[in-house]
């Protein structure tokens, strides 16, 4: 089964470097196939069985500090359907989230507090939309998990389609 890998924050700043060839290398050592690499962010596609609890503890080991990690089957990924197919990719991204939140804590997202941006979707992913741009949005990582109670990572559209794309050609 193809899947995808999504690193959360490396390459980020000192003391968080991940090479792509030594993450490309310890996917193999664990068992992944067909590994590889999509720009120096964290997103890995590989065909194997590897979950994000084997695959956080195993990147700590190796790299010396934790690295949160979200997994989807490429078929996933594939499904996805962007809002606004329209829209300069770079101002969609989509927002990867550990687990699908309760409805209650979806609903009581302060909405108004993200203006302009906008938040779409009511499952483990969510689409957002920037008019502006990333650098600028109030949605961040780490108010999206205190919110919601779940870990997050997010990726622009252009990103989120390259993946797609890197795994048509396996067995996901």
């Amino acid at each position: 089964m193809t899947n995808v890998a999504l690193l959360r924050a490396i390459n980020v700043g000192a003391g968080r470097k991940v090479p792509m060839a030594d993450l490309r290398a310890l996917f193999a050592s664990l068992g992944a196939h067909r590994v590889h690499t999509y720009i120096q962010s964290g997103n890995v596609v590989y065909d194997g069985e590897l979950d994000a609890t084997v695959l956080r503890a195993a990147l700590g080991a190796r790299f010396g500090f934790d690295i949160p990690v979200i997994v989807r089957p490429a078929a996933v990924l594939r499904a996805l359907q962007n809002p606004w197919p329209d829209e300069d990719p770079k101002i969609v991204g989509l927002v990867f989230l550990g687990a699908a939140p309760a409805p209650e804590r979806l609903a009581k997202l302060d909405r108004a507090r993200i203006a302009p941006d906008e938040l779409v979707g009511d499952g483990a992913e969510l689409w957002l939309r920037c008019p502006t741009t990333f650098a600028e949005t109030k949605v961040t990582v780490d108010w999206l998990e205190r919110s919601l109670g779940t870990s997050a990572t997010i990726r622009n559209a252009r990103t989120v389609a390259a993946l797609a794309a890197m795994t048509t050609g396996g067995a996901g």
